[in-house]
């Protein structure tokens, strides 16, 4: 099974003018336990890979060799990464009321209530790469003495999931040439205010609960510590 990321990638490399949004959306509860919700939003890609298989069917005059190909099915690819990890997800211990919405072609999204830290680093890493090793020592988020952290996919990339280096093969100046094409925004939720320690991206609510980071494939590829941010909680999570 194809990863999320691997999906991700292939798309962008297919078009430049395609916009491709992913989003993470976190709400912690004062204990640590929460809701996770993560959506890809490719409907223009997909709305012009589309374009491209009528064309094909123009100049080629088979409609066949348009259906028998499946090099635009990113639609069909990502919904087959999202049931997969669906299937996982209703496994794993301390994973409920999962949903799985796909109302539009082009725009997935998975839901699931996490009951701590630990589940929920388990259940990213599935999302991200397809893993479920409970005890990897892999982690995303991290929590002590009242700090919350993250670190950048978990010390994974991009380049490491679809096996090519960035640089040797020109890939990074693609990624720049997108500008605003892709984005990629994490919005986290906490019951209580939080004080931000660490952040090279973000705002910060005036109320202290909400904090959001947006990045374009600029920012993701000239800063690979952006998803990186810290903060203080008031209470010690479970």
């Amino acid at each position: 099974m194809k990863s999320t990321l691997s999906i991700i990638l292939a798309s962008l490399l297919f078009a430049l003018t395609g916009c491709i949004t992913i989003e993470e959306e976190i709400s912690f509860n004062a204990d640590g336990s929460g809701r996770m919700s993560y959506k890809i939003d490719m409907r223009q890609l997909v709305e012009l890979s589309k374009s491209l298989e009528d064309n094909m069917e123009v100049e080629t005059g088979n409609s066949a060799v348009v259906q028998d190909s499946n090099e635009f099915n990113f639609d069909q690819d990502i919904m087959a990464s999202f049931q997969s990890s669906v299937d996982a997800l209703r496994n794993m211990n301390g994973i409920d009321n999962i949903v799985l919405n796909h109302e539009e072609e082009g725009l997935v999204e998975i839901s699931f209530d996490f009951k701590d830290i630990s589940t929920l680093n388990t259940a990213l890493k599935n999302l991200f790469d397809g893993t479920n090793d409970p005890q990897s020592t892999s982690q995303i988020y991290s929590f002590n003495k009242k700090t919350l952290e993250r670190n950048n996919m978990g010390g994974s990339s991009l380049s490491e999931d679809m096996s090519f280096d960035l640089e040797e093969e020109g890939f990074k100046d693609l990624f720049l040439m997108m500008g605003d094409s892709f984005h990629y925004r994490i919005n986290y939720h906490f019951a209580t205010p939080v004080k931000v320690v660490k952040s090279s991206f973000g705002e910060l609510s005036s109320d202290k609960k909400n904090f959001s980071i947006d990045l374009s494939a600029r920012d993701f590829v000239e800063s690979p510590d952006a998803f990186n941010c810290k903060f203080k909680t008031k209470t010690t999570w479970n």
